[in-house]
């Protein structure tokens, strides 16, 4: 029982049940994964945020008028209906998480089908391991990495269309609208994509094509900017750098007609302006779309100067962790050093396998190019805040564009590969991801405080609960604090 799937690159795939056996495998474990830990740990800082934002809207507040946020607005109108829908507490707001974690897990390992039964569901597995897990809180953050594997896997499963290029644009602009700054590099990738996708071999002498210039100067300028305004050494050899090498890299090797642009670029800037389009006539109807542009696009930008912004660097994790090592052994620590020291190269690898396939022009690189770019462009994101959580918003695209890149040929190459994955999967989950370790277990409570639900640490529960206690002491219910 085969079919066949035709993609973009002319490539058929042939597909038989044995592909679907590891997405069985991988949506029971990810499901397993999930229901453990859905509702332990918080972020009160954040959580709070969106509960808060959510349930104003639901009660008919006006976002950008009666409610204020640094993002655009979907992400909180998401939550709103959550709570409509199954009720007033912070687990509600994580229901939506939990389906797209599933789903992004099934995508990949259904991506990786061609590299092998064991690498699809090792790798379907990873995008639950570095997911969601790894910062239990309903970020904008987690959407806008579902988003950008759906991107990958539109480009790599479905043929080249109007249609599928329009698709692609309402994924950005839902993306943008969740968190602007992840849709942006988003669309750099998927638009880079594009480029790369209708453009041809360029002889010395022939015309780039003013569109194609124009659109790839454009990036390239983007790039530039964003990594001179964040700059730190680490992080631009991480994330930085191979956005613009391969950005300068096509521009100087590629060619294509304004018309063939314009054909491949309007069906995708027709489905953005259609997934923002909601918004603006809200905000044009009932809101007031001069503050919430201000609110939404432009007040974030005054963090990223603050000492608790700045002072983070991730090249710090493993050598706090390499200063344990030169006390007595721990096998937990030194497991903790190879994980990091393991995740903190993968970007890195994967710039330099992509830009070295580039220069040889292999065939095989152009039907993986989405995949690659789009990881290396969404990089952009874990460049933004060195923390382990903003290190995984990215970290699982790069782990999938490594795959794709290495061309394992003999058995243990295979197999060291998945012993690898295997490796990082069961340290994020039982090392990494919180609540897992012993002594978090061991002083966690479910907490009582009215419609949180999840099981917190036991300080937190009780700082929580007398900061409630003094506002119900001294104010009036409806009372400003």
């Amino acid at each position: 029982m085969t079919g066949t799937i035709q993609k973009h690159s002319n490539v058929t795939t042939r597909i038989s049940w044995h592909h679907f056996l590891p997405l069985a495998i991988v949506a029971l474990i990810s499901a397993t994964i999930l229901f453990l830990l859905h509702d332990t740990y918080w972020w009160p800082q954040d959580d709070g945020v969106f509960a808060y934002l959510a349930d104003q809207l639901k009660h008919g507040k006006i976002y950008g008028v009666d409610v204020h946020d640094i993002h655009p607005g979907y992400h909180s109108f998401l939550n709103a209906f959550m709570l409509k829908a199954f009720g007033q507490s912070f687990v509600s707001l994580r229901y939506p998480v939990i389906a797209i974690t599933i789903a992004q897990s099934l995508m990949v390992a259904f991506m990786l089908r061609e590299k092998g039964f064991w690498v699809s569901i090792a790798g379907g597995v990873m995008a639950t391991a570095f997911g969601f897990i790894q910062f239990l809180s309903p970020s904008p953050n987690w959407y806008a990495l579902f988003f950008a594997i759906s991107s990958v896997f539109i480009f790599k499963e479905l043929p080249s269309s109007s249609l599928r290029n329009m698709l692609l644009g309402v994924i950005v602009g839902v993306c943008f609208m969740f968190r602007h700054p992840s849709g942006i590099f988003l669309g750099f990738g998927v638009l880079f994509s594009l480029l790369h996708e209708i453009s041809q071999d360029r002889e010395k002498g022939e015309p780039v094509g003013f569109l194609f210039a124009a659109s790839m100067g454009l990036i390239l300028c983007g790039c530039i900017a964003y990594s001179y305004l964040l700059f730190e050494p680490f992080a631009f050899l991480s994330f930085g750098i191979w956005p613009i090498v391969l950005t300068i890299f096509v521009m100087a090797t590629k060619r294509a007609q304004n018309i063939t642009v314009l054909k491949a670029a309007i069906p995708c800037a027709l489905g953005f302006a259609l997934s923002i389009l909601p918004m603006i006539i809200y905000q044009l109807t009932w809101g007031d779309i001069g503050i919430w542009f201000m609110d939404s696009f432009l007040s974030g930008n005054q963090i990223i100067d603050k000492d608790f912004f700045t002072q983070q660097r991730y090249i710090n994790l493993p050598i706090k962790m390499a200063q344990y090592l030169t006390g007595d052994l721990n096998p937990i620590i030194l497991a903790r050093f190879i994980y990091w020291v393991s995740i903190l190269i993968i970007p890195i690898m994967t710039g330099v396998l992509a830009c070295k396939a580039a220069l040889k022009k292999d065939n095989a690189f152009n039907a993986i190019v989405p995949i690659v770019s789009i990881a290396a462009f969404f990089g952009y994101t874990s460049y933004y805040y060195q923390i382990p959580f903003y290190y995984y918003c990215s970290l699982p695209l790069y782990i999938l564009a490594l795959l794709f890149l290495l061309k394992p040929q003999k058995h243990w190459q295979k197999f060291t590969i998945i012993a690898l994955l295997v490796f990082l999967n069961m340290a994020a989950f039982f090392l990494e991801a919180p609540f897992m370790n012993k002594y978090t277990l061991q002083n966690t409570v479910k907490s009582q405080i009215p419609y949180v639900d999840l099981h917190i640490k036991k300080e937190q529960e009780k700082t929580y609960t007398e900061v409630l206690d003094l506002i119900n002491q001294h104010t009036m219910q409806n009372d400003y604090i």
